[in-house]
């Protein structure tokens, strides 16, 4: 049984300056978004059938929800 997971993308209160070069979030192992691409994928996005997600940077926030 394929699960929605909907996933809450948003920058972090102490980068006010945007988002950098090392800034990345992985779905699945695949890049889904980095840097200045980040801007436009904020807020919620639903994955079907995802359970691995991977952050790196720190300006960076994912809060998966399991549906």
């Amino acid at each position: 049984m394929a699960r929605s997971v909907f996933v809450v993308l948003s920058a972090l209160a102490a980068c006010a300056a945007g988002f950098t070069i090392n800034d990345k979030v992985y779905v699945d192992g695949s890049l889904f978004a980095e840097s200045s691409g980040l801007d436009s994928n904020q807020m919620c996005h639903e994955h079907k059938g995802t359970h691995s997600f991977k952050v790196c940077g720190c300006g960076v926030k994912v809060v998966a929800h399991l549906l």
